[in-house]
């Protein structure tokens, strides 16, 4: 049966855990150094992936009070969970279809949000961020990386759907037998063929 793949951050949840996770960085010097290059992003002289291992090399390398900031951004991204949308993803599952939750939050952050919402056995393409000897080790799933971790993950597996609620995934939408836009926790547009798409 054919691939579903569901974006995280604004289609099962509400808040974005990698944003939650900027606002709770620690010490505040830190925090607002994060915030200064979101900005940057906003304006288009940084893109996600820069955004995000600069944030994160300085984190990892002297951020304070790490469990806690986690658990906070955690916690804020699972408590804005869409019940429907979680709802529709269970529905896949049981039907047969292969079904992996893809975002490009971290997955320190990803994980435990789907552990939390109670989708533990879904796997999971997320960014990997890790702090290897005393280097950032990074590989994005944003964008056009995530079609191509979709591909790598599943090579002998068509894409049937993806949902999201945003225009950077529409390299994977493009891939697809059919994609469905989301807002708020409600189905918005879609386009092609493909069963409990419908509105």
């Amino acid at each position: 049966m054919e691939l579903v793949a569901f974006d995280l951050d604004g289609t099962l949840t509400g808040r974005d855990v990698f944003r939650e996770f900027i606002v709770r960085i620690r010490p505040r010097m830190q925090r607002l150094v994060a915030l200064a290059h979101v900005g940057r992003y906003g304006m288009g002289l940084m893109g996600n992936d820069a955004l995000k291992q600069s944030i994160l090399r300085r984190w990892f390398r002297s951020g304070a009070e790490r469990e806690l900031t986690v658990a906070q951004a955690v916690q804020a991204a699972a408590d804005s969970a869409f019940p429907d949308l979680i709802a529709w993803l269970r529905s896949y599952q049981s039907d047969g279809y292969p079904v992996v939750v893809a975002t490009g939050s971290p997955r320190f952050l990803a994980q435990p949000v789907l552990d939390r919402l109670g989708l533990h056995d879904f796997p999971l393409l997320a960014t990997e961020a890790r702090w290897d000897d005393g280097e950032l080790s990074f590989r994005s799933c944003h964008g056009a990386a995530k079609l191509e971790r979709l591909r790598e993950a599943y090579p002998d597996t068509e894409l049937g759907l993806v949902v999201s609620d945003s225009e950077i995934d529409r390299p994977a939408m493009a891939a697809a037998r059919a994609w469905v836009m989301v807002s708020g926790g409600q189905r918005g547009s879609a386009e092609g063929s493909f069963p409990g798409i419908q509105l």
